[in-house]
Order: C-alpha cells, then sequence, then structure tokens
C-alpha cells in the first residue's frame, strides 16, 4: 500500500508499507520513489504520525465529522431547494447543489477568507484540516447558509 500527501504535513513525501513477507523478496533496485524521503520530510512524518497516534485525537477527528455533517444537514434542510444531498465521510464532506453549478459559489466563499472547492459540476467540497476546531466548522457553515441566503 502506498501513502503520502498528509503523512508529509504538505511536505513531499511518498512511503510503501508492505508486509514482511513482501519486504523479504525486496531488493535494491525494485522499488523507486518520486518523493522519497530525506531527513527533513521524515521529522515532519515522525512528527505527523506522533499527532495522529496521541491519546483521544483521531477520536476527535471522529467527533468533528460528525458534527461538521450535522451542521450540512441542517443547513440541507434550511434549504432544500439549494441543497440536494449531503455526501463524505469524516472531515471529507460535499454538497450537492441542486440549482447551481458548485463553482458558482467558490467565489463567495473566498471573499470570506474560506477555501473550498468543487468536486464534479455540482458538488461543493469541504477538506478542512483534521486540526480544524468546532467553533471554526459553525463558522463555516454559518458562512454558507448566509451565502445561500444572498443567491
Amino acid at each position: 500500500m502506498t501513502v503520502a500527501k498528509a503523512l508529509g504535513g504538505g511536505l513531499p513525501l511518498g512511503v510503501t508499507l508492505m508486509t514482511q513477507q513482501v519486504a523479504d523478496v525486496m531488493k535494491p533496485g525494485d522499488h523507486a520513489s518520486t518523493f522519497g524521503a530525506n531527513p527533513v520530510v521524515a521529522a515532519v512524518a515522525l512528527t505527523v504520525l506522533g499527532k495522529l497516534m496521541a491519546e483521544g485525537f483521531l477520536e476527535s477527528v471522529q467527533e468533528k465529522g460528525q458534527h461538521l455533517r450535522a451542521r450540512l444537514e441542517k443547513l440541507q434542510q434550511r434549504w432544500p431547494e439549494e441543497i440536494s444531498e449531503i455526501r463524505g465521510r469524516g472531515l471529507i464532506a460535499g454538497a450537492v447543489m441542486a440549482k447551481k453549478p458548485a463553482a458558482d459559489y467558490l467565489a463567495a466563499f473566498r471573499e470570506r477568507d474560506i477555501l473550498v472547492a468543487p468536486c464534479g459540476a455540482d458538488v461543493v467540497r469541504f477538506l478542512p484540516p483534521l486540526v480544524i476546531e468546532t467553533d471554526q466548522i459553525d463558522e463555516v457553515v454559518d458562512v454558507f447558509d448566509e451565502i445561500l441566503r444572498q443567491s
């Protein structure tokens, strides 16, 4: 299995995980990496792993993901003609827009210093960092509510 992106905390790092049985047959030159580790990114990866493995951290991420989804579902109930569905898992969430393309909402979020991205033509995607706080989630959803009210 290969893992990357979050493990490097924003720095380029890729890692290949394998069972011992697979590792035993690997020889030098069997594997190459575009983003192989160097001392700086290796130190970052150890710091990221320490954070991820800290007691209660992943549980708090799950709770924040549930909070985000619940807030977005309430927004969908308030604006059913604008939001047809809430999708996602954990802190990856998307609001399926019923009337306008997702891209139509991006500028309004940017004007309020919030970065969201489209996912396909009709989904406004929310990808907050794992360290986001609940009050920041509330602020983003409140801004979305305001944007919908003004559109």
